[in-house]
């Protein structure tokens, strides 16, 4: 997130889970606009051993 400021500047990080050896960050809205505050938007998948970041992992809004 820190490498993208423009991207995720209404977003911090929240409390990451482990599954399956991945831990799934959720990217939490901290500003109102598109999305309410509070809103979990994505995902950041991250190597439970490693620690190398696979991805993000985007949730679909309807």
């Amino acid at each position: 997130m820190a490498s993208k400021p423009e991207q995720f500047s209404n977003t911090k990080a929240g409390t990451p889970s482990l599954k399956g050896g991945i831990y799934y960050v959720p990217v939490v809205i901290t500003k109102e606009g598109q999305h309410s505050v509070g809103t979990v938007v994505a995902y950041i998948k991250v190597d439970g051993e490693t620690g190398s970041v696979f991805g993000i992992q985007e949730i679909e809004m309807y």
